[in-house]
């Protein structure tokens, strides 16, 4: 979790920087936070795998479900997608935050196994 929180705030102080014009100072931030980004995805990996096994977990299913946690990749995703942005690199950035986009879509997306079959009441 503190990782996470890391990452957040150094992500937001990268954006202040991109949004005053100091591209260097928001690649370093970028930098800093995207070195968490390996152990909060270890974390949350690990606390996925244990709720299969132990679905009544309250560490592992409030990790799983903290916005803060499992919105990480994407956040790594959109600050390089702002950083190629920022470098006037536009392929590249549209493709970041493409990416960002589908990882919050697997994340939000329900799983239509799990879901009972539709029967038409008529």
């Amino acid at each position: 979790l503190t990782g996470a929180a890391r990452i957040d705030i150094r992500s937001r102080q990268g954006w202040i920087f991109l949004q005053s014009g100091a591209i260097p100072e928001a690649e370093r931030m970028f930098a800093l936070a995207e070195q968490d980004r390996p152990n909060v995805e270890a974390a949350l990996n690990s606390a996925e795998a244990y709720s299969v096994t132990n679905p009544n977990s309250v560490l592992a299913t409030g990790l799983t479900s903290t916005a803060l946690v499992v919105h990480t990749p994407a956040r790594c995703l959109v600050n390089d997608g702002l950083r190629h942005l920022a470098l006037q690199d536009h392929e590249s950035s549209m493709q970041r935050f493409t990416d960002a986009m589908e990882n919050l879509q697997r994340l939000h997306t329900p799983d239509m196994s799990a879901a009972p079959p539709y029967h038409d009441e008529e």
